[in-house]
C-alpha cells in the first residue's frame, strides 16, 4: 500500500494472559475519506488506538507489522516504530480538555504549534485552518468559551492538526452534540481528510452518522466464545 495506514496479523496480549486480546487483526485505512470503528462497550476500541499509537505498557505483547504511507515496519520489542508513531495524532472524546476557554480561537491555535522549549514569538495560522474556520464561522477573535459544541470540536481537531499529521484517531467525536452540531462535524471532518489528504479513523456508535459518511463500510470489533477480538469489515448499503 502506497499511502494510508495498514495493520497486517496484528496479536496483541496482556500482561499475565494466555489468550491474546487481538489476533490476527488485518485491516487498512486510505487517506482522504473517514473511516469508522464500532463495537460493543469493552469490545477493544480504546485499546486499538492505543496500539495504532504505539502507547503500550512494557509487558504487554504484541506482533505483526505496521505499515504508513508505504513504509512498512516489523512490530519489535513490543513497539511501533517512533518514527511512524509521532505522525498519529489522537483527539479526545471531551475536546473541551484540549481547549482554553478563556483565549482566543487564535490564541489557541498557537499554543498548539509551541515546541516543548518555545520562545516568545507569534506564531502564523495556517490558510488551511482559516478557510475550514470561515467555511465554518468559527472567528479567530472569538473567545472560544462562546462557541457552539461543534465549534469547539472542530477547533480541537485544528488545533491536533497543527503538528506533523498522517493519521488523526478521534474517540467518539460527536457524542454530546445535537443532531445539526454532529452533522457540522462530519462534514469539517470530511473536508479535512480530503483537502489535506488524511487518513481519519473514528469511533463512533451512531450507526446513522456512520451510514451516511462511511462511504459503504466500516469496520467493527467481534469477540469470539473465547473473548479473543477480530475486525471485520462491515457493508452498510
Amino acid at each position: 500500500m502506497e499511502k494510508g495506514l495498514e495493520l497486517d496479523s496484528v496479536t496483541f496480549t496482556f500482561p499475565g494472559k494466555k489468550l491474546p486480546f487481538f489476533e490476527s487483526l488485518s485491516f487498512s485505512c486510505t487517506p482522504g475519506m473517514l473511516h469508522f470503528i464500532q463495537g460493543k462497550n469493552g469490545s477493544g476500541k480504546s485499546t486499538l488506538f492505543r496500539i495504532i499509537r504505539g502507547a503500550l505498557n512494557p509487558h504487554e505483547k504484541l506482533t505483526g507489522t505496521f505499515s504508513l504511507n508505504g513504509r512498512k515496519r516489523a512490530l519489535l520489542n513490543n513497539m511501533v516504530d517512533t518514527e511512524l508513531t509521532q505522525q498519529i495524532t489522537t483527539v479526545v472524546q471531551d475536546a473541551d480538555d484540549m481547549l482554553a476557554p478563556d483565549f482566543t480561537v487564535e490564541q489557541n491555535l498557537q499554543c498548539a504549534q509551541l515546541s516543548p522549549y518555545p520562545n516568545l514569538r507569534s506564531l502564523p495560522v495556517a490558510h488551511k485552518i482559516t478557510t475550514v474556520m470561515n467555511k465554518f464561522t468559527i472567528d479567530l477573535a472569538s473567545r472560544v468559551g462562546n462557541l457552539s459544541g461543534g465549534q469547539r470540536q472542530i477547533l480541537a481537531v485544528l488545533m491536533a492538526l497543527q503538528r506533523p499529521t498522517s493519521v488523526l484517531l478521534l474517540d467518539e467525536p460527536t457524542a454530546a452534540l445535537d443532531p445539526k452540531n454532529a452533522d457540522m462535524i462530519m462534514s469539517c471532518l470530511q473536508e479535512i481528510s480530503r483537502e489535506l489528504d488524511l487518513v481519519m479513523l473514528i469511533i463512533s456508535h451512531d450507526k446513522e452518522l456512520v451510514r451516511t459518511y462511511s462511504k459503504g463500510q466500516y469496520f467493527e470489533i467481534y469477540e469470539d466464545e473465547r473473548g479473543v477480538r477480530s475486525i471485520h469489515t462491515v457493508n452498510n448499503q
